[in-house]
């Protein structure tokens, strides 16, 4: 199949969701579909779509079903109404605000997302460029690392990435913190050294990882009662001028607070932690 063909196909199965739908829902595509819109992918095995409320979100799981879809909504598949339906068998993925247990369907990325169609009362986009980059790059398969070098063959906003990265990682909390930015350097050190892909802006994203983790790690060191700059420093056995550079991201994102009162400046903690764990560098699978 033709890549416009398969677009086409896409199309027809989008309208017919919507169609199916008796409540008004907005729908984003967030995998393969959304790249076989652009023509950068001929098929898929199944369609990753996303919701940012759960807001009628059974009324399209049941809409799917009338069709003979599967649904695999919130860990559980579900096969409703017509296993004799037009998409028998045909595997969807639905999201509602948190995707694969990973990144978040946030405002900046739906404020990016592009119109697709609509139909019946659902409104279909499909997520940038950026955006779907970014998805793949917390996975582990192999595929995703090939459509992530198709897609920056395409032309990427590497700033918008790394934007959008940065507050995915601003989101995150304690006491299992993912560093996505970590992931995603990871994953362009790979496009470099087995695709030979050129990423002028890798540089920075692995600099923006590195001062992430060493935040994480300032912040455990401060609920465990190092409060100081030269304690931290200590404690970790790095230099006090990284240590000032992660306690100043931690008091910019509201995670620590600074009593300049006296000397030496003494930090405390915003909030709470049960237990200070590792550093997880992000989420090894999923559908995107």
């Amino acid at each position: 199949m033709t890549a416009e063909a398969a677009r086409e196909e896409m199309i027809d199965m989008l309208r017919a969701i919507g169609l199916s739908c008796r409540k008004p829902v907005t729908v984003y595509i967030i995998g393969g579909g959304a790249l076989m819109m652009r023509g950068l992918k001929a098929s898929t095995k199944d369609l990753d779509i996303a919701m940012a409320v759960s807001t009628y979100a059974i009324d399209l799981v049941e809409a799917l079903g009338s069709l003979g879809f599967r649904v695999n909504f919130r860990g559980t598949e579900h096969t409703v109404s017509s296993p004799l339906g037009r998409y028998r068998g045909f595997l969807v993925d639905l999201f509602v605000g948190r995707i694969c247990d990973g990144l978040m369907l946030t405002d900046s990325m739906r404020g990016r997302a592009e119109d697709v169609l609509t139909a019946g009362p659902v409104k279909f986009m499909m997520l940038s460029k950026e955006d779907i980059f970014l998805l793949k790059s917390i996975t582990e398969r192999d595929r995703d690392l090939q459509e992530m070098a198709d897609l920056l063959r395409s032309g990427l906003n590497g700033r918008t990435i790394l934007d959008e990265c940065a507050i995915q990682d601003s989101l995150e909390a304690l006491p299992t913190p993912r560093s996505w930015m970590n992931y995603l350097a990871v994953r362009l050190e790979e496009l470099q050294e087995t695709m030979g892909a050129v990423i002028p802006w890798k540089k920075d994203a692995i600099r923006s990882a590195e001062l992430r983790t060493g935040s994480w790690m300032a912040l455990f060191k401060v609920h465990e009662g190092h409060v100081t700059v030269g304690a931290i420093s200590a404690a970790l056995g790095i230099d006090q001028r990284h240590v000032r550079q992660y306690l100043a991201l931690l008091e910019k994102e509201g995670r620590v607070a600074a009593d300049r009162g006296g000397r030496p400046v003494r930090y405390r903690a915003s909030g709470s932690v049960d237990a200070a764990g590792p550093v997880e560098p992000g989420c090894a699978g999923g559908q995107t």
